[in-house]
């Protein structure tokens, strides 16, 4: 939400404090993975499309999506 309602940089500097603070315990240790990946991306694609896209390339999945900007994200990292 933060990424669509105000901007990329707010959302990468929310997921640093949550990756920062000691006050935030992941119970699966994945999510961190998933934050590294969402970070690295530029395009303005909501937290669980970059998730789903790189869950798919993780398990050599092919991804299945009528959104453009997904497909060509999957598309450029396989």
């Amino acid at each position: 939400m933060l990424t669509y309602k105000n901007s990329k940089e707010l959302a990468d500097e929310f997921s640093n404090f949550i990756l920062t603070d000691q006050r935030f315990i992941f119970i699966n240790e994945e999510i961190i993975s998933e934050l590294s990946f969402w970070k690295s991306i530029d395009r303005r694609l909501s937290y669980i499309d970059i998730v789903l896209v790189y869950n798919a390339l993780k398990y050599k999945a092919k991804l299945v999506s009528f959104d453009e900007e997904m497909n060509k994200l999957y598309m450029k990292y396989s």
